[in-house]
Order: C-alpha cells, then structure tokens, then sequence
C-alpha cells in the first residue's frame, strides 16, 4: 500500500490496514512479490527534506447537532487550519446550524478550511449539491478521495512551507505523492 493511502480499518486483525480509493502497490505471495508498476508516484526532480509543519490543525468530525462554536473554540485557542470530516460528499450545514458562514468568518480570517468526508471510500465532491457549492464559495478547500490521516499530514506539511492563502489552496489541487486523485 502507499503510506498515504493506507488506514488502519480493525483493531485486532493481523490485516489491520486497507489501501483507502487506491489500488495496492504490490502484492506478496508464495510466488514472491509482484509490483503494480504503474501505482507507484512518479519521482519528479532532486530530492529535497522540508521538515517545517505546523501542528495547529484541529479536526471536526460532524454529528448531528454539532454546533458551529466548535470551529469558533478552537480559532480562538490558536488553531490555523480546520479538517472537516463532513457529511456524505461533503456536505456542511448551513440553516440551523450555520457551519458554512462559520467557516466563510474563519477563511476570511485567514484560516485554512479542508472539507472532506467522513465516509472511507469514493472521497467529497462538492459540486454536487447546494450545501457543498456554499461551502466552496465560503472559501474552504476540497479533500476529495484524500484520506483522514493524509489530508491532516498534508495539511500540516503544507502549512509549514507557506501561510499564503493562495499557495495552500494550489497545494491541495496536487498530488504530491499520490496521496488524492484529483478530477479533472
């Protein structure tokens, strides 16, 4: 599996990890090891170590009922960068519960908003519906099939290297490793 791919699905089982919206890289057998070349990133120029992060990233996890002083709470402890685990494709509240105007206060704020899906396979898709078209109009970044654990990984990573709005936005619209596949 790509380690930005992989996630730890059970507890007890010796086969505790699943490839999540990826095909497996290799498969070992009694054979030996067969790799799916076509799989594995492409190596693209020198490799160069940036080990800046940025560990103020809080994730929010929807439930319903969850309320938007949530996000609130946590900018005003500190938190730069939000990943929201929303609901379905990535859909947000906007009527009780205005999540969406939230976010729109935080992103203005210049806050980073990362909108995925708590769902484990098939990813966000936030031109679907009015909720998620909101949500991208408010400011926040799609996550699409990116795992929970690569789009915090990602998301700090990126943080550390810039605090630009813009920079951060072209960032999530790569696939640095073949952490997402990006639609085109």
């Amino acid at each position: 599996m790509l380690g930005c791919r992989a996630s730890k699905v059970r507890s007890l089982s010796f086969d505790a990890f699943d490839s999540i919206n990826c095909e497996n890289v290799a498969e070992i057998s009694s054979i030996g090891m067969k790799i799916n070349e076509r799989m594995l990133p492409l190596k693209k120029g020198v490799f160069k170590l940036q080990d800046q992060y940025c560990s103020d990233v809080a994730v929010i996890k929807f439930f319903p009922g969850i309320h938007r002083e949530v996000l609130r709470m946590y900018a005003e402890r500190g938190y730069k960068a939000f990943y929201i685990e929303a609901f379905g494709l990535g859909g947000m509240p906007f009527l009780k519960h205005d999540f969406i105007s939230e976010v729109q206060n935080l992103t203005e704020q210049g806050a980073t908003v990362l909108d995925g899906t708590q769902c484990r396979f098939e990813g966000s898709n936030l031109e679907v519906y009015e909720t998620g078209r909101r949500a991208l109009e408010a400011g926040v970044i799609q996550a699409y099939d990116m795992t929970t654990e690569a789009a915090v990984t990602k998301l700090m990573w990126v943080l550390g290297q810039t605090e630009d709005a813009q920079e951060i936005k072209e960032y999530f619209h790569l696939s640095l490793c073949g952490e997402v596949s990006i639609p085109g």
